[in-house]
């Protein structure tokens, strides 16, 4: 084992014990507890033990990186985890180990002497599978931990097999997820021709983006894609979420399906500078997705189809946050890769808090009633107060009301979009995906709103929801701890801050030093330019005459200057005080020109008469009458000049301290240098 480490050594050993964790019931006594018992202490065990290394990497720069020998064709076996890695391993760690521990209520060995081994079992080997595929960072090893993982999901939705709607359910997963496990080989194949390698690694300035590259991102999107369900790969998840158990839903839906989002950046991470059509593309389908998810969601009146909707929503809401992220690679702009991928990766964490907390809740509910049709339910806040309340607080994370964690995570991907509004090409997409993701997160409101006051409010209509009961200990403690976690992530959110920046870089960095290259050893936001904008010199900037960079690029004022992209500082500066001054383009600007000079005078005329630092205004005492006449027209606001290209021009918009805000520019005396 080549470059092993201390944080290497107990992150596998975390892993094993997950996948262990099954494995002694299948030897217990049938029946009895003690096998049960013991597989959520090991589950438990082994997530505690896997957190440990994800917090150093997330948090405090910790690394790992080893190599194994192994049979497989490709070479060594390559396992590495960055901190984009760390933060999709922490649900990994947390959900499977509180579904362990409500499964000793809900699917106790007592009650299922036909299935409960068996779904301990694929329980664990679907946690260490998924931190598997987290890790490998070889081709060959990601696609036998992928598979893995496929097949333990299978096994685990489809505990009731009994079912005809289970085994329906079960085999259309199956069938959907192997055929994206084609479009994944294609894609290996395709790596391997472009690096020569197995390995997932790029140079520090990213993959060329050759013809190759785009087939590889479309094949990467089919196949993680159909793992995440996003649209219109998602017709096997409603059925799949609503006939598995629930904490097996919840393990699906708050981390399996993450585990495909994350494909989809580990591999544009490769790419230092991809096509804009990558993020456009991304931008539709989320959007799509959120609508789709969220209007069929409050269409439902099953309470877990109705939850697996809504998760194919947020899958949306995640893959527009990255799209906007794809285009601020592809246009060299910071900002938008910050709010884009810092809000998709935020909303990963917080969706993997308040998902599991509501399959939980309605695991519960459905173990008090018997029933998953909403309109028998009623009244249950008076039966279940303490699940109830729980639940609550999941319908107001998954709306996105503040202070919920589903509100910042949300708030940061409509501030990325915004931003990304201005942009030019496939940009202008984000105007059209900002509303229309607005839309979608009123309907989920409505659907929330829906599914809490026809089941816990009001009154029983049914007999099942007469005899209702609170659920136990095993099954309240996970709940709550759930809902608390929902509630204090969102109140201390920015205490997220540096992993969050961390799992951003990495994936940026071969953007970053793409872009570095490009602009002269700067990481610049305007590719249009191709150059670091001079900075002017110091008595430039005093007047207040030269531009301010703008963070969505440039414009110019409709004065007449004729500017081009390679003009300097002092020609700017100079081009627009001959305009304001009225006299021709060449003429030379007289410096000492008494005060009050006629028509064609210079605008530093009678500066000696002006207290240091003073504004002269049109009308005053000290400017006189001859003079106030050939100040020209007021500067106007910045206008885009035909064709669109005000984005390759300096915006000059003189600085004005003394106006207040909302009332218009008058004309100024704009002092020499």
């Amino acid at each position: 084992m080549e470059g092993a480490s201390p944080d290497g050594a107990v992150l596998l050993g975390a892993i094993l014990l997950l996948a262990l964790s099954g494995v002694p019931g299948l030897f217990a006594r049938k029946g009895g507890s003690g096998g049960e018992r013991l597989a959520a202490v090991l589950a438990c065990a082994g997530s505690a033990a896997g957190l440990v290394p994800v917090v150093r990497i997330l948090f405090f720069g910790a690394g790992l990186r080893m190599e194994l020998p192994s049979p497989l064709p490709g070479g060594k076996i390559l396992l590495a985890a960055d901190p984009l890695s760390a933060l999709f391993l922490l649900p990994v760690f947390l959900v499977p180990a509180l579904g362990a521990v409500y499964g000793l209520g809900y699917w106790s060995e007592a009650e299922h002497l036909r299935d409960g081994r068996k779904l301990r079992f694929f329980m664990g080997i679907l946690a260490a599978s998924m931190a598997a595929v987290l890790i490998a960072r070889s081709g060959v090893a990601f696609l036998v931990a992928w598979e893995v993982m496929a097949l333990a999901a299978f096994f685990a939705a489809t505990t009731e097999d009994r079912l005809p709607a289970v085994r329906e359910a079960g085999w259309i997963y199956l069938v959907a997820t192997h055929a994206g496990t084609l479009g994944l080989f294609g894609m290996t194949a395709l790596l391997h021709d472009t690096t020569g390698s197995f390995a997932w690694e790029a140079p520090a300035a990213g993959l060329a983006v050759t013809g190759s590259a785009s087939v590889v991102f479309l094949l990467a999107l089919v196949g993680f894609g159909a793992k995440a369900g996003l649209f219109p790969f998602h017709f096997w998840l409603p059925g799949a979420h609503a006939g598995a158990p629930s904490h097996v839903s919840a393990v699906m839906s708050g981390v399996m399906l993450k585990v495909g989002l994350y494909g989809i950046l580990r591999i544009t991470s490769l790419y230092g500078a991809p096509p804009a059509w990558w993020g456009g593309l991304l931008l539709v389908l989320g959007v799509a997705s959120a609508l789709y998810g969220a209007a069929l969601a409050a269409a439902q009146n099953d309470l877990k189809r109705l939850l697996a909707y809504s998760s194919i929503e947020n899958v949306g809401i995640v893959s527009t946050g990255i799209g906007v992220a794809l285009l601020g690679r592809a246009a060299a702009r910071p900002e938008w890769i910050a709010l884009g991928l810092g809000g998709a990766l935020l909303h990963v964490l917080f969706h993997s808090l308040f998902k599991p907390l509501l399959f939980l809740g309605a695991g519960a509910v459905i173990h008090g009633t018997g029933t998953r049709e909403m309109d028998l339910m009623g009244g249950l806040l008076k039966k279940m107060p303490k699940t109830g309340a729980a639940f609550a607080v999941g319908c107001a994370a998954v709306a996105a009301l503040p202070p919920l964690n589903g509100f910042f995570s949300e708030f940061l991907v409509y501030l990325g979009l915004l931003r990304a509004f201005v942009g030019p090409g496939e940009a202008l997409l984000a105007g059209f995906a900002a509303p229309a993701l607005a839309l979608a997160g009123g309907i989920a409101l409505a659907a929330f709103v829906k599914l809490f006051g026809i089941v816990f409010l009001g009154n029983p209509r049914s007999e099942k929801a007469e005899h209702a009961h609170e659920p136990g200990l095993a099954m309240r403690v996970p709940i709550l701890a759930l809902a608390a976690a929902c509630l204090l992530s969102g109140l201390f959110s920015p205490f997220l801050g540096p992993g969050l920046d961390a799992a951003t870089s990495a994936w940026a960095a071969k953007a970053l030093s793409g872009a570095r290259s490009r602009n002269g050893g700067a990481p610049g936001n305007r590719r249009d330019l191709g150059r670091r904008v001079p900075r002017p010199p110091r008595s430039h900037r005093r007047c207040g005459c030269f531009p301010r960079p703008q963070a969505h690029g440039f414009a110019r004022p409709d004065v007449g200057l004729r500017l081009r992209p390679a003009d300097g500082a002092d020609a700017i500066h100079g081009q627009l005080l001959r305009r304001l001054d009225r006299g021709p383009p060449d003429a030379p600007r007289r410096r000492n020109a008494p005060r009050g000079a006629p028509s064609g005078g210079n605008l530093s005329a009678g500066r000696a008469g002006f207290r240091r630092g003073a504004r002269p205004r049109p009308g005053s005492p000290q400017v006189p009458r001859t003079a106030r006449s050939t100040l020209g027209p007021p500067l106007l606001r910045p206008s885009r000049p035909a064709g669109g290209a005000a984005h390759h021009l300096p915006r000059l918009r003189p600085r004005d301290p003394h106006r207040a805000p909302g009332v218009e520019r008058s004309p100024r005396v704009v002092p020499a240098p």
